[in-house]
């Protein structure tokens, strides 16, 4: 851990032990989503199906690969033909041919929105519910423990109380499967935060700023009261279309990451849902950092205001405005949900670079994504 965290009366320490002994409880609960122990402790050789081909489909892949599951095919309710994954190809196949050619399936589900609905509609196919898993538990009690739960001890102690609930439901995610108690719609964006006010100057950065979506609610919450937008999208169609969809001189787009120096990355681009950083995507990107696009301007041209959504690359890409932190202390919205260290590495790479923010974590729409950190 590191020197921002203070000693802490003995007490709190045993109130975050007893919450953690709760939220293992309650996973115990979830029957349906133990398919890691069930199956790996088994000898059992019933082919595995994944059941949902959306975007969630992906993760359950690599969470079954990362257990040593072997997927026999993929079943959607809405589309057949072919699954692709890493370059293999998997059989995707409709709840019929589901029943009639893997009769004895262990199936896990995919989708955490769609769960219940998935489930029963199995069940109306007559299949037996021992036989339904979900991914939705991410780790056992175990491996959270060992990896993650000294931070999200600093994180408990460190947070008022409204933001302790959502550390908590960031822990009830990997260890649950449950999801995250909404604060607000996502159709009110990310300036309905009640902490966060925007001036009629601001210098905005938008990291990951898709179709412009971000830049959009942005425009609408302060008009034409600004001085520039610096916004950032390493996706050249996402860029393209965000674009064509904005002409304003003091607008100005990078169709590049963002990153703690300037240099390319591998990265998979699978869908809005799950791209993300890796050692062998296949897309390569540019990235750069903000301290570099800033360097050498003066205080007035820098950052009021900066926002990132980018598929875990928020850490780094603090680390590359530095500078620009120190000096001007921006408004943050920074995604704490891409990692399950994003809860604590976040907020404490922010406060090594000024000690002198309020943070405070905020849950945009009820999923697992979405959980913002802001800094003031």
């Amino acid at each position: 851990m590191t020197n921002i965290i203070s000693p802490q009366k003995k007490s709190e320490t045993q109130d975050f032990d007893s919450i953690f002994s709760d939220i293992c409880a309650e996973a115990q609960k979830y029957k349906v989503a133990n398919i890691w122990s069930d199956i790996t402790k088994s000898k059992d050789e019933r082919p595995v199906v994944l059941y949902g081909a959306g975007g969630y489909c992906f993760w359950a892949f690599h969470f079954c690969a990362k257990n040593g599951i072997e997927v026999a095919c993929v079943c959607d309710s809405f589309k057949t033909g072919t699954y692709f994954h890493r370059g293999k190809q998997y059989k995707l196949i409709s709840p019929d041919a589901l029943l009639r050619d893997y009769p004895d399936a262990r199936i896990l589900i995919t989708s955490l929105l769609l769960e219940s609905e998935i489930k029963h509609s199995l069940l109306k196919l007559g299949i037996a519910e021992s036989h339904i898993y979900s991914r939705s538990q991410a780790f056992s009690q175990n491996d959270f423990a060992a990896k993650y739960l000294e931070g999200y001890r600093w994180a408990w102690k460190y947070f008022d109380e409204h933001s302790r609930g959502k550390v908590l439901g960031r822990m009830r995610v990997y260890l649950c499967g449950v999801l995250v108690k909404a604060d607000s719609p996502y159709k009110d964006g990310y300036w309905v935060w009640p902490g966060i006010e925007l001036g009629s100057d601001e210098v905005f950065v938008d990291g990951g700023a898709y179709n412009g979506d971000s830049i959009y609610d942005f425009i609408n919450a302060v008009g034409d009261r600004y001085r520039a937008i610096y916004a950032f999208e390493p996706d050249g169609e996402n860029y393209r279309a965000a674009v064509n969809v904005f002409s304003r001189s003091n607008l100005h787009f990078f169709n590049k990451g963002l990153w703690s120096t300037e240099t390319e990355l591998c990265f998979d681009a699978q869908n809005s849902e799950i791209s993300r950083f890796t050692d062998s995507g296949e897309q390569i990107i540019s990235v750069t950092s903000i301290d570099a696009v800033f360097a050498g301007k003066s205080d007035d041209e820098l950052p009021t205001l900066i926002k990132m959504d980018i598929e875990g690359a928020e850490k780094e890409a603090l680390l590359g405005a530095s500078e620009t932190i120190r000096r001007k202390k921006p408004k943050l919205a920074i995604c704490a949900y891409h990692k399950p260290e994003d809860i604590y590495e976040l907020p404490q790479t922010i406060l090594k670079l000024r000690d002198d923010y309020r943070l405070s974590l905020w849950q945009m729409g009820e999923r697992v994504t979405d959980t913002i950190l802001y800094a003031t």
